[in-house]
């Protein structure tokens, strides 16, 4: 890349970052604002609504270019989503895709602006190296399953760099036993990515608003029914996770 390139992503990893920052403040002290004036009984559809305008208005920020392989059919089934996990744009391409509830890092909850948008936005945070903090979250999956609501988690646990997907934590899948929830097995690769891997989240947001464009393929399998055991659940749908990886690779590269 030639120095003027790099002047101009430097200029515009500033210029989005900032806009990030200035855009989650406002929308939070809009929506608190909001949220205290309003009956109890509709505090959820108006979350809804607002976290619906942020993560369009998000991606167009981030200039993010969402090509999506399959479709998930619609039908009132609860759903739990699985997917690889490489980026901090993974979350938001999730949330564009199928909405839903996000299970999450538990130090997410501790972050400047994003961490009380997320609380807001009902999502389950986890520390993976506290089993109470594991059981907790699992009844809150549980919870939200018998009620008919779409969660996404991330099974690897934590971002990895490349498209072979890490071994899934089977406890997760504890959830799901004597539910009836179809699983939807999701693939996320991105051309030119920026993986969130041993550097700061700051670090990260400026790398991603560098890019003037970010291609992302996701790639949507059929939905089918949880194995009963949990280790199981865990080896089979990491591969289905795998194929669908593989199926993105194959149409990114292709184009």
């Amino acid at each position: 890349m030639t120095e003027r390139g790099r002047i101009i992503d430097g200029a515009r990893a500033v210029a989005r970052s900032a806009s990030f920052g200035l855009y989650c403040a406002g929308l939070l002290a809009s929506f608190e604002l909001h949220h205290r004036a309003v009956a109890p009984e509709a505090r959820i559809p108006l979350m809804l609504a607002y976290r619906r305008r942020a993560v369009a208005d998000w991606v167009r920020l981030f200039g993010l270019d969402i090509r999506t392989l399959g479709q998930m059919p619609i039908t009132g089934s609860a759903r739990l989503i699985v997917a690889n996990h490489q980026s901090a744009l993974d979350i938001l391409v999730m949330v564009a895709q199928f909405g839903g509830i996000l299970l999450s890092r538990h130090d997410l909850a501790s972050w400047p602006l994003v961490g009380r948008l997320a609380q807001h936005s009902q999502t389950i945070f986890v520390d993976r190296d506290d089993p109470v903090s594991g059981l907790r979250a699992i009844r809150r999956i549980r919870r939200r399953l018998a009620e008919g609501e779409t969660v996404i988690v991330f099974p690897e646990g934590r971002t990895h760099a490349g498209e072979v997907v890490q071994t899934f934590y089977p406890g997760l899948f504890s959830a799901l036993r004597g539910l009836s929830v179809e699983v939807v097995p999701v693939g996320l690769v991105y051309r030119d990515a920026k993986h969130y891997v041993d550097r700061s989240f700051v670090t990260h947001l400026l790398e991603l608003a560098a890019s003037p464009r970010r291609e992302v393929f996701v790639a949507i399998g059929d939905p089918e029914p949880c194995p009963p055991r949990a280790k199981e659940a865990a080896e089979q749908l990491r591969a289905r996770v795998q194929a669908q990886v593989d199926r993105a690779v194959h149409e990114r590269d292709s184009r």
